[in-house]
């Protein structure tokens, strides 16, 4: 979708990234009331938590909530089809195995939950980013792996129609020990700002 095209865009590929504008039909439409304010694009969702690394029942509470929601949307395709959104059309990804692993426990087998590395070249209207560690210093491997550019980017473009970021406010706290941690901290503050 537009939306997502011009962060990733203007963001990484210098303005060089254009979208089809048969996409532009793409979007969600959600029952009155839903605290899913977007209908397309890239949506932040905080989660007050803290003292947690590998793995998030926090996120995973919240992520449950987004997807029952979701589960109740319809989808506009390109062409103008509409359909009600279906397991298969949510990805799910989180930073870590441990999380993973706790989501496929909580959710089930019926939804594609991994991390970047599994979605690689995959496409789906809905995208969950579960972020995990309350803060940077929490994060395992730290901020170079946390909020490494090209798996916050693969992450993002995997939605077709919304990318869903669920995380603590805790990660939009600047803290870096080196500039190349700094570039980094900034483009997901970057990307929180554009979300909001």
């Amino acid at each position: 979708h537009p939306d997502i095209c011009e962060f990733v865009s203007t963001r990484v590929y210098e303005g060089r990234l254009s979208y089809d504008s048969l996409t532009e039909e793409r979007k969600l439409n959600f029952k009155p009331g839903s605290s899913i304010s977007k209908s397309s694009g890239i949506f932040y969702v905080p989660v007050d938590h803290f003292g947690n690394e590998q793995s998030c029942e926090e996120e995973i509470g919240v992520i449950k909530d987004l997807v029952k929601e979701l589960m109740l949307a319809k989808k506009t395709e390109s062409g103008g089809l509409k359909s009600q959104v279906a397991p298969e059309d949510i990805l799910i990804v989180a930073p870590y195995n441990h999380q993973v692993r706790n989501l496929q426990e909580s959710l089930g087998k019926k939804f594609n939950i991994g991390t970047v590395d599994k979605f690689q070249g995959r496409e789906a209207p809905l995208v969950i980013i579960s972020m995990t560690a309350s803060d940077i210093e929490s994060a395992p491997r730290g901020a170079e792996f946390l909020f490494d550019r090209n798996r916050l980017n693969v992450a993002v473009t995997r939605a077709q129609s919304l990318a869903i970021i669920v995380g603590s406010p805790y990660l939009n706290i600047p803290f870096a020990r080196s500039e190349k941690e700094m570039k980094l901290v900034n483009f997901y503050l970057d990307l929180i700002e554009y979300a909001n």
